[in-house]
């Protein structure tokens, strides 16, 4: 049996020990810190897509360049926004369909509604008359192309 003097100096001998290791230049506990060298130079691209959602109530494509934004996020209400009637036939014409006929579609009804929407404005269904942007939607999604901005209608 070990007397409580022995246990005492083993236990400080361990203590020491342990300091002398824990302190000592060799002893490393996390990975080395590299130098951090900055540059001018980009090392890449780190977003592709930089996006916005539309607003309700306005529409200004100098905020979204400012933003540096790329990609713009139009509610499209499933398309009743724009579709002057719903036929209720989801999917038709088929893409193929319009592809051979592009005639299928009635292109002036499309025209009118997306340059001359109620109220004046391409968010009338969003705000009071007046208080809404007085623009249309031929005027976003034209500014939008203009200025390289992916619209993305949903």
């Amino acid at each position: 049996m070990l007397s409580k003097t022995t246990i005492r100096n083993f236990t400080i001998a361990i203590l020491i020990a342990l300091s002398l290791e824990l302190y000592s230049p060799r002893a490393i506990f996390v990975p080395n810190i590299e130098t951090i060298k900055i540059s001018g130079t980009g090392a890449g691209v780190s977003t592709r897509y930089l996006g916005a959602v539309e607003s309700n109530i306005n529409f200004d494509i100098k905020d979204l360049q400012d933003l540096g934004i790329n990609t713009y996020r139009i509610y499209g209400g499933g398309m009743s926004r724009w579709e002057p009637a719903d036929d209720g036939k989801y999917g038709l014409p088929s893409i193929d369909e319009i592809k051979t006929n592009p005639n299928i579609i009635n292109w002036a009804q499309w025209d009118q509604i997306m340059t001359n929407p109620p109220q004046g404005s391409d968010y009338w269904w969003s705000g009071q008359r007046g208080t809404v942007w007085p623009g249309n939607a031929w005027t976003i999604f034209n500014s939008l192309k203009q200025a390289n901005i992916r619209p993305v209608v949903r």
